[in-house]
């Protein structure tokens, strides 16, 4: 190998490196002026009108979870083979969870809230009522190794 050619497959690295730290740094510019143009607006928009940025952002951000959950769900129901299924299988079995806990969750509020007030026995028996109710619906329905 010639030192012209040396000079030349050397000039041809830097140049590549020199290219790729360029795009690099274009890349990275224009990620920051993009961040700049949304954040800025963004930023005016809470410092002049928060309550109304506020309902914005919660507005966006339910809007978010919603698509999320509808397209987790019509995945989940195509799998199931339909809707209707999928509802039978994962969904209804899931909100009557839900459903269980936060019944259990105002029972024992109730429980307290008597308590409180000084309404000792009737805070006890919801409190007793609730303890009894929560271990039935949790081990009521459970099977066994042989499926019984």
């Amino acid at each position: 190998m010639s030192i012209l050619q040396a000079a030349r497959a050397i000039a041809a690295g830097l140049w590549r490196t020199l290219r790729a730290a360029l795009l690099t740094l274009g890349i990275v510019g224009v990620v920051g002026l993009l961040g700049l143009a949304v954040s800025l607006p963004l930023w005016a928009f809470s410092s002049l009108r928060p309550r109304i940025y506020t309902w914005f952002a919660l507005a966006v951000l339910g809007a978010g979870v919603v698509f999320l959950f509808a397209r987790r769900v019509g995945r989940r129901a195509r799998e199931a083979g339909g809707a209707a299924a999928w509802a039978r299988q994962r969904l209804v079995p899931g909100l009557r969870g839900v459903g269980f806990g936060l019944l259990f969750v105002a029972a024992a509020y109730a429980a307290l809230v008597f308590f409180a007030r000084g309404s000792v026995a009737l805070g006890a028996l919801i409190a007793v009522a609730a303890l009894i109710g929560g271990g039935y619906l949790r081990f009521v329905h459970r099977r066994g190794r042989d499926g019984r």
